[in-house]
């Protein structure tokens, strides 16, 4: 068992041996605490770094998701899309962003049997969006 020597105020000294408790006992247990109380803090700062790390994950994936539904998007309207075609989507644009309870997937969603969209089951709100975004800025320059 290690040693140590620590060093205490003369009347905490007194007090002790006046008592006749048992110094070790109560540092064991003191240290053990501190110990314990350390270790909880440095867990739950590892869950708030966690926290974090996975939110820029979560954001990064967005992002990407949503490069990917632009991309998809200028290629459908440039490759398949009628001008209608286009037009509908372009008026998805302001109701998708300024009406978040229904999202851009599921507006989205209702026409892709109609235009032959052929989303990818992955596809999220993030990835409706961009391809919103990315076919919406085709019309915008026909018009």
């Amino acid at each position: 068992m290690a040693r140590i020597n620590i060093s205490v105020p003369d009347e905490l000294k007194v007090s002790m041996d006046e008592l006749d408790l048992n110094w070790s006992a109560i540092a064991k247990e003191a240290f053990e605490t501190a110990v314990s109380i350390e270790n909880l803090k440095r867990k739950h700062m590892n869950l708030e770094a966690g926290i974090e790390r996975l939110k820029v994950s979560k954001k990064s994936n967005s992002e990407r998701q949503r490069a990917e539904g632009f991309a998809q998007g200028e290629h459908w309207a440039l490759e398949s899309a009628t001008y209608d075609d286009l037009k509908r989507i372009a008026d998805l644009r302001p109701v998708a962003f300024w009406q978040p309870s229904e999202g851009a997937h599921s507006r989205l969603q209702r026409l892709s049997e109609t235009l032959s969209l052929n989303l990818p089951g992955s596809a999220n709100d993030a990835y409706c969006e961009g391809f919103i975004d990315g076919a919406a800025g085709i019309f915008d320059q026909v018009n």
